[in-house]
């Protein structure tokens, strides 16, 4: 029962954590962020809430996992002997703020007791799976993309990264393709419609 002065919590309260990650991973997730026009906060939320739905990352942490663990009406097996992950980022490291939902909070911390880990720890490491989930970006990038370009400036983009796709051993995503042309024209990224079309024109068609 609420007595009386106390406030009524929200059930979509947010909480706050902030992982410590690799400068590396910080600096691809608020490149992600610019190029989308999207706040950080709000990049780095829909990452670890791919993250955490995707069976092929909760597979590949369970290889770590110590304790044993319903995820997504998954039973999930621990082992002490299982490899395990470090407490900490190794190297050059800085911190970034995100802000999860309670049900995306829990998922997390059921994540850090399996890894006997922090569970900011677990969003670092959720947040560097879904950087380098080559599907996640891509959709990420293309549905904002999609608001923002008209449909023959999409293919041409898609041509370029199929093009560029075909003779390289990295694959590009549309993420980092995005990225070069930002880089690369004088438009500014407020009007990436303009830096778009500048770049197909000038560097691309003259190709």
């Amino acid at each position: 029962m609420t007595g009386v002065g106390q406030r009524k919590e929200r059930s979509d309260k947010k909480r706050d954590v902030k992982p410590v990650i690799s400068i590396e991973l910080k600096d691809a997730i608020y490149r992600l962020a610019y190029i989308t026009q999207t706040p950080i906060k709000d990049v780095a939320e829909r990452m670890i809430n791919h993250a955490i739905t995707e069976r092929e990352i909760i597979d590949n942490l369970s290889q770590s996992f110590r304790r044993d663990v319903r995820i997504n009406n998954t039973l999930h097996h621990g082992h002490i002997q299982n490899r395990r992950i470090s407490k900490r980022e190794e190297g050059e490291r800085e911190r970034i703020t995100l802000r999860l939902t309670q049900r995306t909070y829990e998922v997390v911390a059921v994540l850090a007791y399996a890894l006997d880990v922090s569970a900011s720890r677990v969003c670092a490491l959720l947040l560097d799976e879904s950087m380098h989930d080559f599907r996640f970006v891509n959709g990420y990038v293309n549905r904002y993309l999609s608001g923002k370009l008209s449909e023959s400036q999409m293919r041409e983009l898609r041509d370029i990264l199929r093009y560029v796709n075909e003779y390289e051993d990295d694959q590009m995503t549309l993420a980092s393709l995005l990225s070069s042309i930002v880089d690369e024209v004088s438009a500014p990224v407020t009007r990436m419609k303009d830096a778009v079309s500048e770049f197909i024109v000038k560097s691309w068609r003259d190709n």
